[in-house]
């Protein structure tokens, strides 16, 4: 990782336009209206899937046609079903990269159950397409954006998730830096710690310095796991699992106070809840955040998002 190529991004409006309507949509799946209806000013809801269950997440699509765009946003884990994809993380092929089977099956299961006979003619004319979801759901959302790629080559097509968990391996992973955006607070350990990357000692001795380092600088959690070091720890029948695309981190500062984006410390937690509170994970700080955030925009503030430069030497763009 070279920390000095790290760069504030979001002076780039589109770009943050992009992130925070993706923010309104995720934050509508955790709190949805009558049959998964937006603001107006969002678009009309075309189709969801309302009940959750084992690898078939929670979503809905919306349509824009003045903004000719197509918005899907998936629901993270909130039930034991969820959560029975989560734990599903064996390594199965997709497109010839070892990935997390629940996330996969998951994704699948969304791109196979669209309401294709309103998204084709959509297609056709040339729509924008954008997927989006928080944990689980930013899993799902950037396999079923991989998999729309496959099919439609020529669409405009863009991916957001918020705190995603380990989905694929490295190399893979950065090969969708110009699709998709994964977007954590530094204090998240979600998207580095899937349980798959801890089943092993190797593995779980990494992820135990990672906090560690993380107490001395805090941060750059968990983007220790992003460095050669980290990735030389584990080992290589066993594959590191990452969120893919280019990295945007919460919490980096230009004044360096964390406390301007409500950074909390690495510490010891009494339990899962309370760990992904004080962690940062939960939808909630991802709101407050891009609030802070649109309000420092609104005022002609500087932003505190930065984006971490991930790119292998060899990178070769997908498109």
């Amino acid at each position: 990782m070279d920390w000095d190529k790290a760069k504030d991004q979001y002076e780039n409006k589109q770009l943050f336009d992009e992130h925070y309507l993706c923010m309104r949509l995720v934050n509508l799946s955790y709190n949805p209206q009558d049959d998964y209806k937006v603001p107006s000013d969002i678009g009309i809801t075309i189709g969801y899937n309302g009940f959750a269950g084992p690898m078939n997440p929670i979503w809905f699509c919306v349509v824009n046609d003045e903004k000719k765009a197509v918005y899907i946003c998936v629901r993270g884990s909130r039930d034991i079903l969820d959560v029975y994809s989560d734990l599903k993380s064996n390594v199965i092929d997709f497109y010839g990269c070892p990935s997390h089977q629940g996330f996969v099956e998951g994704g699948r299961t969304i791109f196979d159950n669209f309401p294709w006979d309103k998204l084709e003619p959509c297609i056709r004319k040339g729509y924008s397409f954008l997927f989006t979801g928080h944990s689980l759901g930013g899993a799902c959302a950037a396999i079923a954006t991989i998999e729309f790629y496959q099919k439609y080559r020529d669409t405009k097509l863009k991916c957001v998730t918020f705190g995603c968990p380990g989905v694929l391996t490295p190399d893979y992973a950065q090969q969708w830096y110009p699709v998709i955006d994964s977007v954590f607070h530094v204090g998240d350990p979600i998207p580095f710690a899937c349980n798959h990357n801890l089943f092993t000692p190797k593995s779980g001795v990494n992820f135990i310095g990672a906090l560690a380092g993380a107490l001395k600088e805090s941060e750059y959690f968990p983007l220790h796991f992003l460095d050669s070091k980290a990735r030389e720890d584990v080992s290589p029948d066993y594959q590191l699992l990452l969120p893919p695309g280019r990295y945007f981190a919460v919490g980096l500062t230009t004044t360096g106070d964390l406390k301007v984006v409500e950074y909390q410390g690495v510490d010891f937690f009494d339990g899962l809840q309370s760990f992904l509170v004080q962690s940062g994970h939960l939808i909630k700080f991802y709101i407050s955040t891009y609030d802070r955030l649109y309000d420092e925009k609104v005022k002609g503030t500087k932003s505190s998002f930065k984006e971490h430069v991930t790119l292998p030497v060899d990178f070769t763009p997908i498109r």
